[in-house]
């Protein structure tokens, strides 16, 4: 059994914007309850992941304190450990660490689920949708649909 590296923090953090300073570098086996729990985005023994899983120590530490996706995250930590595999092309080590991290769309799933609740991705759904309407309504006086929308609503009888 590989081991995988992690950042992790307290769960109230696990929204920051970039790694907070009291986040911990763990290391787990690649597979088992706790490795689940992390890949899954939820927390074990009060530590949430922040950033994970990783190859190496050396990987995770080189890891950008922003944060990133889940994807480039993956992403830096097979390169790393491919770094430190000695150059062996088809090494057993490398395919079982990247075969260990195949479970991005998994994770991306609870990632998904997980913005939902962030005050942050409804401001930014609400900004969509005011853009979208002043889009219409500009698209609407542009070719003059609103004076015609206008003119039809004005000759529709009203139930009495």
């Amino acid at each position: 059994m590989a081991a995988v590296w992690w950042w992790v923090v307290s769960p109230a953090e696990t929204g920051a914007a970039s790694r907070p300073r009291d986040a911990r570098l763990i290391s787990t086996p690649d597979s088992g309850p706790e490795y689940d729990a992390l890949a899954g985005g939820g927390s074990y023994k009060g530590a949430a992941r922040y950033q994970g899983p990783f190859a190496t120590r050396a990987a995770a530490q080189a890891a950008s304190p922003g944060g990133g996706s889940l994807a480039e995250q993956i992403a830096a930590g097979v390169q790393a450990g491919a770094a430190n595999d000695a150059g062996v092309v088809g090494s057993g080590a490398r395919a079982a660490q990247a075969a260990s991290n195949g479970l991005g769309g998994l994770a991306a799933i609870g990632d998904f689920f997980g913005r939902l609740t962030e005050a942050v991705t409804w401001l930014r759904a609400a900004k969509i949708l005011a853009g979208g309407a002043l889009l219409i309504i500009g698209i609407a006086h542009i070719t003059g649909a609103g004076n015609a929308l206008a003119s039809t609503a004005r000759k529709v009888p009203l139930p009495v």
